[in-house]
């Protein structure tokens, strides 16, 4: 068959995307970078709410992050951003399907990436000169677990590297056919690769000094090619200075400043902690292997003297220029590759890529009866590839109490439908406090506002000052992230409405005194059950770890928590009768007196059994200008998943983790 070839490479990419893609095509922005995923998702809505302005990208989030660090005020939502074409075609399938889906935007670049790897595919042949080899070469770069994680999301950098790689077949296919309409495609490519992420320019430059010294070798120069790649970096050139106004009148949700090394020791240090984060994450072990086998396998040619870099010398050439430019890329940049896996998708990987093919390049045709083992030991390769990437995504989607962005967006799925039966207009601005990412918030609201995601004194009164409509805070951190961090705000502010997840707040009129419990709507004569301790009487069975001394002072027995104790006071909740009871929330006041500094000190909820494992800690946190005063600590726990405690006991514990010593009193705890 003419086409057997292309038929396999198909069959092994569908395979390949459906092995690891099959369960998260209409994720939400989840898990690793979630937060910049999300911003890209943001700008993809934007262009159906801006009737497909184009030059004219928006988002929900409307105090952008440069400059000031979400200080400033930008009431239209105008943000610059890499020449958005690939969120702009994600907006027109979310036109024609009708919604705004995860799955039209991941589909998308999904699809493009298998454009991309067709025509590595076709590149690799034409280096290589042998199907198989090139179709292990498609292999080897779509199992790297970050090219894998990224493949279906929502960054532009996977439509960028196949943008990327249609460029170099056409290019390299030009410097063997000598065709002008190969090399208009190859500039073609290159631009819109570099306009959509811009470090990609480095690849453009690579092939203008390639052919630059190919001027200087043979003093054969080509306008036609001059004034094409001219004209490219003339259209990269004017985007960018375009972008530059759009910062400066609107600010931006993206970095558009290096970030070097502070010393050469700086560098080091990110460069440790870059292996450390990613390592295994850029290539697994056996990608590892490979490429270390192959490159003794080179070295062993060249030392024969068997002419290897003669082979694709104009391959290798490029790819040391580019390499070259990465790595100057990389310095100016290293402060983002310990925290930002995917610029190493930008920068890196397509110069390894390159790489492989020239390995592989001049390996000879095996034999008959060498055919066989060969292909084994591809496969084994193979299986090692498919293995290792597999194990890393599930690795990559852990989740847990510490993933703050994966409990906002659990909060606020649904809280559209919370609003609109509420009755909040859909233009109307939402000042969210504690949002922990500028978008999650605003895209599952459908509605447009401000973030407040570190959550001090300063920030929170600011953003009291500004023209929204509503207020929007996460009911489980409502308590620790705000009210503690700006105890007065439940003067200023009252409830509306909420769902257990997310309450909605309106700016009172005049300032109102109240509790925490009113100010929660929490009326603790309707909770479902209270249960108390104040170490003066016989403690219920329902209480564990009820150590407690005498307070001379006080005349009264305290609770306490020393160094040599993990675990403190516990409440164990069975239900032992009829009477059902499913809580939602987990309500914990108490008095405690802290002699020291305190270091994780959390309180525990967790309610198990065979089918549930539900676990929430809540670090407590003493006020640090009343040290060594009783101090009292109210906690919000919610939600739970209503499970009845007949069915999953109910656990609520102090867990010490930082081995502190502490003392406590009149414990109540309420389930809601």
């Amino acid at each position: 068959m003419k086409h057997i070839d292309k038929f396999i490479f198909l069959i092994i990419v569908i395979l390949l995307s459906w092995l690891f893609h099959r369960n998260v095509i209409n994720e939400f922005p989840s898990y690793i970078h979630a937060w910049s995923q999300s911003d890209h998702y943001a700008l993809a809505i934007g262009f159906l709410k801006n009737h497909f302005d184009f030059f004219h990208p928006v988002t929900y989030n409307l105090n952008p992050q440069f400059p000031g660090n979400f200080q400033q005020v930008n009431a239209s939502g105008i943000t610059p951003a890499d020449f958005p074409i690939h969120h702009f075609v994600a907006a027109l399938i979310m036109k024609i399907s009708g919604g705004v889906n995860p799955w039209c935007f991941r589909l998308y670049v999904l699809f493009y990436s298998i454009v991309g790897l067709f025509f590595l595919y076709k590149l690799s042949y034409l280096q290589i000169k042998q199907r198989a080899l090139s179709i292990f070469v498609v292999i080897f770069a779509s199992t790297s677990p970050v090219f894998v994680y990224y493949q279906a999301g929502f960054i532009p950098s996977i439509p960028s590297l196949s943008n990327l790689f249609i460029a170099l077949y056409f290019y390299f296919k030009n410097r063997e056919s000598n065709r002008i309409k190969d090399f208009f495609l190859s500039i073609l490519f290159f631009t819109l690769a570099a306009l959509s992420r811009t470090p990609f320019s480095i690849f453009l430059i690579a092939m203008a000094g390639q052919e630059l010294l190919h001027f200087i070798k043979y003093r054969k120069f080509n306008i036609t090619k001059l004034l094409s790649i001219a004209f490219s970096f003339l259209v990269i050139s004017s985007y960018f200075l375009y972008n530059t106004y759009l910062r400066h009148k609107y600010g931006s949700i993206f970095l558009s400043q290096p970030m070097p090394p502070e010393s050469l020791h700086d560098f080091f240090i990110q460069l440790k902690q870059v292996f450390k984060n990613w390592g295994f994450q850029y290539f697994s072990i056996f990608q590892l292997i490979f490429l270390i086998i192959g490159l003794i396998y080179k070295a062993f040619r060249i030392f024969k003297k068997q002419n290897t870099l003669k082979e694709s010398y104009s391959l290798l050439l490029y790819a040391g220029i580019a390499f070259s430019g990465t790595f100057l890329y990389f310095i100016l940049m290293i402060k983002q590759f310990p925290a930002h896996d995917y610029y190493f998708l930008d920068t890196f990987f397509p110069v390894i890529i390159l790489l492989t093919i020239w390995i592989l390049t001049g390996v000879p045709n095996f034999q008959n009866r060498f055919l066989l083992p060969a292909y084994f030991v591809l496969l084994l390769f193979i299986s090692g590839f498919v293995f290792n990437s597999s194990k890393i995504q599930k690795e990559r989607r852990q989740t847990g109490f510490w993933d703050r962005i994966q409990i906002t967006s659990e909060n606020f799925t649904n809280s559209k439908t919370l609003l609109d039966s509420i009755g909040i207009e859909k233009d109307a601005k939402i000042l969210v406090i504690d949002a922990y990412t500028p978008n999650i918030p605003f895209i599952l609201m459908d509605r447009k506002g401000y973030a407040v995601l570190t959550s001090s004194k300063t920030n929170i009164q600011k953003a009291l000052s500004w023209d929204y409509d509503y207020i929007a805070i996460q009911d489980g951190f409502l308590i620790t992230e705000v009210i503690n961090a700006y105890p007065d705000i439940i003067k200023l502010i009252e409830r509306i409405g909420g769902n257990g997840k997310i309450s909605i707040y309106i700016k009172r009129k005049k300032l109102k005194k109240t509790n925490i419990s009113d100010f929660l709507q929490l009326n603790m004569n309707k909770s479902l059950l209270t249960k108390k301790i104040n170490f003066d009487s016989i403690p219920g069975e329902c209480w564990m770890h009820t150590d407690s001394v005498y307070n001379e002072k006080t005349k009264s027995r305290t609770g306490i928590l020393t160094p040599n104790e993990e675990f403190g006071l516990t409440l164990s909740l069975t239900n032992k009768n009829n009477k059902i009871i499913k809580p939602g929330k987990v309500f914990f006041e108490g008095k405690f007196l802290f002699t020291g500094e305190v270091h994780q000190l959390y309180l525990v909820v967790s309610q198990k059994n065979t089918n549930l494992n539900y676990y929430m800690q809540i670090e407590v946190k003493p006020d640090t200008k009343n040290k060594n005063n009783w101090q009292d600590i109210s906690l919000l726990f919610t939600p739970l998943p209503g499970i009845d405690i007949s069915e999953a006991e109910l656990a609520i514990y102090l867990w010490n983790m930082g081995r502190n010593t502490v003392f406590y009193d009149n414990i109540s705890i309420s389930l809601f």
